[in-house]
């Protein structure tokens, strides 16, 4: 894979940006799940980067934190994130920019699409984590539905005024949303 430079900073940024949204943006809002913009980055990224950068992206993000810089929620690091009851939603962050791969020319179509099986897997990690229930998890993170939608249609809109300041850049690409 050949990036040029200017590639690496604007995926590493877009990775700092994830984390940004889970250190400084994340309030309690159900004893397991706090509430956190990182996804609203996640949705940001997808929209402004093409696919292979959108994906480098948000892997960046998980492995900084993995590694030991405080990039989750609460501004947690390590590998007990992934042991937590977010685990789930954490690892399926990397649905999103996988769904941009599919033959679908609309993005945010591709993002919706894929919005239901982030949930299915995060409720079932959170539900196998927990040791509860299926739809004691899914009754747990339901709040949360309605409000990742309203992320994701902010992070078009924001992404529509983006990209028209960037449209001439052949790495941060308009998508067709």
């Amino acid at each position: 894979m050949n990036l040029k430079i200017k590639e690496y900073i604007i995926i590493i940024m877009m990775s700092i940006l994830i984390g940004i949204g889970g250190i400084f943006m994340s309030f309690p809002i159900t004893p397991l799940i706090p509430f956190t913009m990182q996804i609203f980055f996640v949705f940001l990224v997808c929209f402004i980067l093409t696919p292979t950068n959108a994906l480098l992206s948000i892997s960046f993000y998980l492995l900084l934190g993995i590694v030991g810089f405080p990039m989750f929620s609460g501004g947690m690091s390590g590998i007990a994130p992934f042991l937590s009851p977010t685990a789930g939603f954490l690892t399926g962050f990397l649905l999103f920019p996988l769904s941009l791969f599919l033959p679908l020319k609309n993005t945010f179509l591709k993002l919706l699409i894929v919005f239901p099986f982030f949930y299915l897997f995060g409720i079932t990690v959170l539900s196998y984590i927990s040791n509860m229930s299926f739809l004691k998890s899914a009754s747990i993170v339901f709040i949360f539905i309605p409000i990742d939608i309203f992320k994701l249609y902010i992070a078009y809109i924001i992404s529509k005024k983006i990209n028209k300041v960037i449209k001439t850049d052949k790495n941060v690409r308009v998508l067709n949303v």
